[in-house]
């Protein structure tokens, strides 16, 4: 069945592709997944021409899942081709309903592939998802994830550059491994995709001091990470390994040159 049958009797003229051709794409890895569904590095807020304003459904609806028809506020006009690929992002809702400070104030929903489209409308389907997809949502080029592979000798830290965790994706404050988290240095720190760094915390600042280490206590050691995406002070890192879940606040160090 092609994608111009399902869509008829709702956008007129539009042009399309065989639905099993648009589902035929590689697999990803579950690396690439976590680094495809992670924020971008660079608190962008431009104005966005394209974005999602309901599906091929028989009744109305602002949240949307895989097996939906997006529909999308574009089409030739703004330059959407067939076949093209979008990331699905939005403002994080942590930041707009509670007033939360977050690492990052942008999330990314998935991303999705044009199957029809007219000189104003397009249709999407949706070939990765991350989370609900809502209205509104905002469509930016999909590029594909390069997972750096981390390396296997040992990380030795220089103790002189410490930086620290800002937090995971809209707002979470603990992040598990093959998981995102934003850190407060990189590109004007040198950091770049691939750059390795040791995670530590320190427990002599715990919440509640009848539970703190005593002071002097040295920084313990939690895992390591390796960056996905860098911009002025920020970077986005992937946790590769840990002993423990990465909380806001635990220090980076990167390794010594």
């Amino acid at each position: 069945m092609r994608i111009a049958t399902l869509v008829a009797g709702m956008i007129a003229s539009l042009v399309s592709v065989p639905f099993a051709a648009a589902q035929d794409s590689p697999t990803m890895t579950s690396a690439e997944i976590a680094a495809a569904c992670a924020p971008p590095a660079g608190q962008s807020h431009a104005a966005h021409a394209l974005r999602v304003v309901g599906s091929q459904d028989t009744v109305p609806r602002t949240v949307f899942g895989r097996a939906d028809l997006l529909v999308i506020s574009g089409g030739t006009g703004e330059g959407v081709q067939l076949s093209s690929k979008f990331f699905l992002r939005r403002a994080s809702a942590t930041n707009q309903l509670y007033g939360m400070p977050a690492a990052s104030d942008l999330v990314t929903d998935g991303w999705v592939e044009i199957v029809a489209v007219n000189d104003s409308t397009s249709i999407a389907r949706v070939t990765g998802l991350c989370g609900a997809i809502y209205t509104s949502d905002y469509l930016e080029p999909f590029v594909p994830p390069t997972v750096p592979t981390p390396a296997d000798e040992p990380l030795t830290p220089n103790f002189d550059a410490l930086g620290r965790v800002l937090g995971g994706s809209d707002g979470r404050t603990l992040t598990a491994i093959n998981q995102v988290a934003i850190i407060d240095q990189g590109s004007e720190q040198g950091l770049q995709p691939g750059s390795r760094f040791a995670i530590y915390r320190d427990l002599t600042a715990g919440v509640d001091p009848l539970l703190a280490a005593p002071e002097g206590t040295p920084l313990t050691s939690i895992g390591e990470g390796v960056v996905l995406s860098a911009t002025g002070n920020r970077a986005v890192v992937r946790i590769v390994r840990a002993r423990d879940a990465v909380r806001t606040g635990d220090y980076v160090a990167p390794p010594k040159q």
